[in-house]
Protein backbone atom coordinates (compact mmCIF):
# COMPACT_ATOMS: atom_id res chain seq x y z
CA UNK A 1 0.00 0.00 0.00
CA UNK A 2 1.06 3.69 -0.69
CA UNK A 3 0.01 6.57 0.64
CA UNK A 4 0.92 9.93 -0.37
CA UNK A 5 0.39 13.20 1.44
CA UNK A 6 2.44 15.73 -0.17
CA UNK A 7 1.49 19.40 -0.33
CA UNK A 8 -1.79 19.36 2.84
CA UNK A 9 -0.08 21.35 5.45
CA UNK A 10 -0.28 18.57 7.77
CA UNK A 11 1.13 19.27 11.15
CA UNK A 12 0.48 15.60 12.85
CA UNK A 13 1.02 12.35 11.61
CA UNK A 14 -2.47 10.74 12.51
CA UNK A 15 -5.20 8.47 11.48
CA UNK A 16 -2.96 5.95 9.64
CA UNK A 17 -2.39 2.91 11.98
CA UNK A 18 -5.42 1.09 10.30
CA UNK A 19 -2.73 0.67 7.06
CA UNK A 20 -1.16 -2.23 8.72
CA UNK A 21 -0.07 -3.34 4.64
CA UNK A 22 1.75 0.93 4.51
CA UNK A 23 4.87 0.04 2.50
CA UNK A 24 5.50 3.54 1.05
CA UNK A 25 4.44 6.68 2.86
CA UNK A 26 5.31 10.14 1.45
CA UNK A 27 4.41 13.64 3.37
CA UNK A 28 6.93 15.57 0.99
CA UNK A 29 5.56 19.46 1.88
CA UNK A 30 3.90 19.24 5.06
CA UNK A 31 4.79 21.00 8.01
CA UNK A 32 5.82 17.90 10.04
CA UNK A 33 8.11 19.51 12.43
CA UNK A 34 8.56 17.20 15.49
CA UNK A 35 10.89 14.11 14.99
CA UNK A 36 7.92 12.44 18.25
CA UNK A 37 6.04 12.22 15.08
CA UNK A 38 8.22 10.01 13.02
CA UNK A 39 8.46 7.24 15.62
CA UNK A 40 5.32 5.87 15.45
CA UNK A 41 5.76 4.49 11.96
CA UNK A 42 7.49 1.79 13.63
CA UNK A 43 4.38 -0.06 14.07
CA UNK A 44 4.31 -0.55 10.38
CA UNK A 45 6.22 -3.61 9.44
CA UNK A 46 5.80 -3.70 6.06
CA UNK A 47 6.71 0.39 5.37
CA UNK A 48 9.86 0.75 3.03
CA UNK A 49 10.05 3.83 1.88
CA UNK A 50 9.53 7.52 3.52
CA UNK A 51 9.68 10.92 2.36
CA UNK A 52 9.35 14.34 4.56
CA UNK A 53 11.21 16.39 2.56
CA UNK A 54 10.40 19.83 2.64
CA UNK A 55 9.01 19.72 5.66
CA UNK A 56 10.37 21.56 9.04
CA UNK A 57 11.94 18.28 10.41
CA UNK A 58 14.35 17.91 7.97
CA UNK A 59 15.70 20.77 9.33
CA UNK A 60 16.19 18.44 13.23
CA UNK A 61 19.53 17.12 13.11
CA UNK A 62 18.02 13.82 15.10
CA UNK A 63 15.40 13.92 11.57
CA UNK A 64 17.67 11.05 10.22
CA UNK A 65 19.12 9.23 13.48
CA UNK A 66 15.68 8.72 14.36
CA UNK A 67 14.27 7.16 11.74
CA UNK A 68 17.25 4.94 10.54
CA UNK A 69 17.20 4.27 14.41
CA UNK A 70 13.56 3.04 14.90
CA UNK A 71 12.08 2.08 11.28
CA UNK A 72 13.78 -1.78 11.35
CA UNK A 73 12.97 -2.00 7.32
CA UNK A 74 13.63 0.77 6.01
CA UNK A 75 14.95 0.96 2.91
CA UNK A 76 15.02 4.32 1.32
CA UNK A 77 14.53 8.07 3.34
CA UNK A 78 13.45 10.55 1.23
CA UNK A 79 13.68 8.47 -1.94
CA UNK A 80 17.73 7.96 -1.39
CA UNK A 81 18.81 4.29 -0.39
CA UNK A 82 19.84 3.97 3.11
CA UNK A 83 23.09 3.41 4.31
CA UNK A 84 23.78 1.06 6.32
CA UNK A 85 26.56 2.34 8.39
CA UNK A 86 24.37 5.31 9.05
CA UNK A 87 22.07 2.91 10.27
CA UNK A 88 24.40 1.43 12.63
CA UNK A 89 25.42 4.83 14.14
CA UNK A 90 21.97 5.31 14.29
CA UNK A 91 21.35 2.44 16.33
CA UNK A 92 24.11 3.25 18.77
CA UNK A 93 22.85 6.54 19.41
CA UNK A 94 19.66 5.30 20.49
CA UNK A 95 20.35 1.74 21.96
CA UNK A 96 18.74 1.97 25.50
CA UNK A 97 15.67 3.59 23.70
CA UNK A 98 15.85 0.97 21.24
CA UNK A 99 16.00 -1.88 23.68
CA UNK A 100 13.38 -0.88 26.13
CA UNK A 101 11.14 -0.40 23.16
CA UNK A 102 11.99 -4.09 21.90
CA UNK A 103 11.31 -5.24 25.43
CA UNK A 104 8.19 -3.50 25.05
CA UNK A 105 7.20 -5.02 21.92
CA UNK A 106 8.72 -8.58 22.73
CA UNK A 107 5.84 -8.44 25.96
CA UNK A 108 3.49 -6.60 24.10
CA UNK A 109 3.20 -9.77 21.44
CA UNK A 110 3.26 -12.48 24.24
CA UNK A 111 0.11 -10.81 25.57
CA UNK A 112 -1.14 -11.03 22.16
CA UNK A 113 -0.31 -14.70 21.28
CA UNK A 114 -1.59 -15.67 25.06
CA UNK A 115 -4.76 -13.62 24.59
CA UNK A 116 -4.93 -15.09 20.50
CA UNK A 117 -4.70 -18.50 22.38
CA UNK A 118 -7.25 -17.89 25.26
CA UNK A 119 -9.57 -16.76 22.44
CA UNK A 120 -9.04 -19.63 20.14
CA UNK A 121 -9.58 -21.85 23.38
CA UNK A 122 -12.81 -20.14 24.31
CA UNK A 123 -14.06 -20.44 20.57
CA UNK A 124 -13.30 -24.65 20.47
CA UNK A 125 -15.30 -24.43 24.16
CA UNK A 126 -18.15 -22.63 23.10
CA UNK A 127 -18.63 -24.92 19.46
CA UNK A 128 -18.50 -27.91 22.46
CA UNK A 129 -20.92 -26.73 24.86
CA UNK A 130 -19.08 -26.37 27.97
CA UNK A 131 -17.99 -22.28 27.50
CA UNK A 132 -17.07 -20.86 30.72
CA UNK A 133 -16.79 -24.39 32.96
CA UNK A 134 -13.01 -23.82 32.98
CA UNK A 135 -13.33 -20.85 34.97
CA UNK A 136 -16.62 -21.60 37.18
CA UNK A 137 -14.53 -22.46 39.90
CA UNK A 138 -12.90 -18.91 40.14
CA UNK A 139 -16.16 -17.39 39.41
CA UNK A 140 -17.69 -19.09 42.00
CA UNK A 141 -15.28 -18.02 44.67
CA UNK A 142 -14.78 -14.53 43.29
CA UNK A 143 -18.69 -13.79 43.30
CA UNK A 144 -19.06 -15.79 46.92
CA UNK A 145 -19.45 -13.08 49.59
CA UNK A 146 -19.42 -15.80 52.33
CA UNK A 147 -15.78 -16.72 50.99
CA UNK A 148 -13.64 -14.24 52.73
CA UNK A 149 -15.22 -15.25 56.40
CA UNK A 150 -14.12 -19.12 55.28
CA UNK A 151 -10.61 -17.60 54.92
CA UNK A 152 -10.38 -16.86 58.64
CA UNK A 153 -10.39 -20.60 59.73
CA UNK A 154 -7.11 -22.28 58.78
CA UNK A 155 -7.59 -25.25 57.42
CA UNK A 156 -10.00 -23.65 54.78
CA UNK A 157 -6.91 -22.20 52.52
CA UNK A 158 -5.21 -26.24 52.18
CA UNK A 159 -8.87 -27.29 51.75
CA UNK A 160 -9.60 -25.30 48.90
CA UNK A 161 -6.26 -25.68 47.06
CA UNK A 162 -6.95 -29.24 47.30
CA UNK A 163 -10.12 -29.05 45.91
CA UNK A 164 -8.89 -26.47 43.56
CA UNK A 165 -6.68 -29.43 42.04
CA UNK A 166 -9.13 -31.91 41.93
CA UNK A 167 -11.57 -29.50 39.96
CA UNK A 168 -8.42 -28.56 37.50
CA UNK A 169 -7.92 -32.83 37.29
CA UNK A 170 -11.81 -33.38 36.91
CA UNK A 171 -12.44 -29.93 34.38
CA UNK A 172 -8.90 -31.38 32.14
CA UNK A 173 -10.88 -35.12 31.86
CA UNK A 174 -13.72 -33.21 31.03
CA UNK A 175 -12.54 -31.00 28.56
CA UNK A 176 -10.50 -33.70 26.95
CA UNK A 177 -13.76 -35.73 26.98
CA UNK A 178 -16.21 -32.85 25.43
CA UNK A 179 -13.52 -32.16 22.63
CA UNK A 180 -13.07 -35.44 21.43
CA UNK A 181 -17.00 -35.46 21.34
CA UNK A 182 -16.91 -32.57 19.43
CA UNK A 183 -14.35 -33.76 16.92
CA UNK A 184 -16.39 -37.08 16.32
CA UNK A 185 -19.38 -35.13 15.54
CA UNK A 186 -17.82 -32.65 13.71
Amino acid sequence: TDLCLTHNKINKIEGINTLVELEIFSMANNEIASTDELTQLRDFPKLRVVNFQNNPVTNDAEYQPVLLAFLKYLKYLDFRLVDEQKVRLAKDQYFSDLQALQQEEAEDEKKKAADTAEKKKEAQHLKANMPGVEKMLDTMLAEDMEGEKLKLFSDFEEALDDFKDEFGDAWEKYEKQMLELYENKV
